[in-house]
């Protein structure tokens, strides 16, 4: 979590660039992990594992739980990916790769 709040703040800031970010997850390649996010919605949860998986990621979703196991760098890679399309307002980018739209509100009207 600490890696994308970092992540977020230096593009935000325009600080970054995605091949610097990449030089760095570079450094800690070949670490596995094994987690369970609770997302407290199946749906919510589903959608995420499926998003895993498409990008390569070991993931399913059991109720509003998605487990995952894989490369941390595989996933760190697949999100500065998805945060490049988005950087560069290409949602049409990440709405072909997931078949969801790239920005969604929540049924209470804000950002989920």
């Amino acid at each position: 979590m600490e890696y994308l709040d970092a992540l977020y703040n230096s593009i935000s800031k325009g600080r970054s660039t995605m091949s610097g970010m990449k030089e760095q997850v570079e450094t800690i390649k070949g670490k596995d992990v094994a987690m369970t996010l609770d997302y407290g919605d199946t749906d919510q949860a589903g959608q995420t594992a499926a998003m895993f998986v498409k990008s390569g990621i070991n993931a399913r979703a059991e109720g509003s739980a998605v487990t995952v196991n894989g490369s941390l760098d595989a996933i760190l890679l697949a999100t500065l990916a998805d945060s490049d399309f988005m950087y560069h307002n290409d949602g049409n980018a990440v709405s072909e790769k997931y078949s969801l739209e790239p920005r969604r509100r929540s049924s209470t009207g804000g950002r989920p």
